[in-house]
Order: structure tokens, then C-alpha cells, then sequence
């Protein structure tokens, strides 16, 4: 079964540090087969990401023509920026990686009520067993959940969330 794949940031900061790692690899053969996703949080993250002004600039251009209905691509820009321009302050942005690839070809997930609700529900429920998730990873599962994908991810709390499928490098 060749299922679409969710992209974690973790994945795409290894893919432009070090293309030819096996993560690299994996996510290049996922793109040449059409089968790669992205979701919003992913977007701010890569914004936050960004270490010059220019590499902003390409980030944003590459993906804003991406389609993006329920949340407002706006929406995302703008925490990225909030979070760019903080850095420029002074605070540590912890994602540092090298970006050249045109990802306005990619399709986005929408996030609706829904993927909010569900994001909260399975936090809830891993809360009362003492496990705590960044919402960002949250809402990823929640979106890979409603769109049948599997997550490729270098994050090892991802093993701790029950129902969600992992995509393994082969």
C-alpha cells in the first residue's frame, strides 16, 4: 500500500542538512512518487527556521502558493514571522537547516474543528497517563488521523501516541 505521508519539520531540517542521510533519501523518493504532505504547523515551523531575512523570503514564496483552505495561510506566515522576528531579539529559534527546495508543489492538509477537537481529545487521554506531546505534534497526529496518513518523523514521542501509523524507511 502506498500511503500519502505527513512530513514532520524534523524530517525536512535532516532532508536539507544532510540530503543523501537515509531520512533524506526516504523523503526525495516520497517526493519523486507524488505521495508527500504538508500541514500548517509544518509551514511555521519552517518559517521560524529561517536564519536570514532572504531565506524567509524563500520559504514563504515556495510555499504560499501551496493550497490552503480551512486556517488561513496568513495565519501561519504570521507566526512564523512573529517567531523570525523574535529570534532577530534575541531568542533561540531551535530549527536551523538549509532551504532550496521549491515545495509549492506540495499538497496541504486543512485543519478544521475537527483536527483541533481530536488534537485535544488524544492529549487529554495521554495527560491522565502522564504523557505530555508538544501541540504541534499533536496536530500533526490529528491530521495524519484524518487523512489516512502515516508520519515520518525523527521524534521519538511520536511512538508513545496509540492509533497512529509511523512511516518506515525501507
Amino acid at each position: 500500500m502506498n500511503a500519502n505521508v505527513l512530513v514532520d519539520t524534523s524530517i525536512w531540517i535532516e532532508y536539507f542538512n544532510k540530503p543523501d542521510s537515509r531520512a533524506g533519501e526516504s523523503l526525495e523518493n516520497l517526493l519523486k512518487q507524488g505521495r508527500v504532505f504538508c500541514a500548517g504547523v509544518v509551514l511555521t515551523e519552517l518559517l521560524q527556521g529561517a536564519k536570514i531575512k532572504k531565506e524567509f523570503k524563500l520559504i514563504l514564496e515556495s510555499m504560499a502558493a501551496l493550497p490552503f483552505l480551512e486556517t488561513k495561510l496568513t495565519t501561519w506566515i504570521d507566526a512564523g514571522r512573529i517567531s523570525f522576528s523574535l529570534r532577530k531579539k534575541g531568542i533561540t529559534i531551535q530549527n536551523e537547516f538549509k532551504f532550496f527546495l521549491d515545495l509549492s508543489a506540495l499538497p496541504f492538509l486543512e485543519t478544521t474543528l475537527n483536527t483541533w477537537i481530536e488534537a485535544g481529545r488524544i492529549s487529554f487521554s495521554l495527560r491522565k497517563k502522564g504523557i505530555t506531546i508538544p501541540t504541534s505534534d499533536l496536530i500533526i497526529t490529528s491530521l495524519a488521523l484524518e487523512n489516512d496518513c502515516l508520519i515520518f518523523t525523527l521524534d521519538p514521542h511520536f511512538n508513545k501516541i496509540p492509533g497512529i501509523k509511523l512511516y518506515t524507511e525501507d
